[in-house]
């Protein structure tokens, strides 16, 4: 069974970087919006996928941030209203952090793969 955290955020904004502050070649980096407007922890397990709430894309979600518990893998499609794919071994696998394109009502359909 896989821990998966996901977060709705309104967007990215930008911070400033300090010229000469070493590795960044740019005056801005990019980060997530804060705070987020809703999370939400599922269990996927390798037999059985599971979706997300609609309570986790409130209104103004543009963004979901997925974390991926450190060693697992998940299979997930990213469902928009009126869309309600089920994740299967065949849907793009992802490991770590992600993050999707989301929008209110959207869910995510999970499935660990072993």
């Amino acid at each position: 069974m896989a821990t998966v955290r996901v977060f709705a955020h309104t967007g990215v904004t930008t911070a400033p970087v300090a010229p000469g502050a070493g590795r960044y070649t740019t005056d801005s980096i990019p980060l997530m919006k804060q705070p987020y407007l809703a999370r939400e922890t599922i269990t996927p397990d390798v037999s059985t996928a599971v979706s997300t709430a609609a309570a986790t894309a409130p209104n103004k979600t543009a963004l979901f941030n997925v974390q991926i518990e450190t060693g697992k893998r998940v299979a997930i499609e990213v469902n928009p209203q009126n869309r309600s794919v089920v994740a299967t071994a065949d849907s793009p696998q992802y490991t770590g952090n992600v993050t999707f394109e989301a929008g209110p009502e959207w869910s995510l359909s999970m499935l660990e793969i072993a």
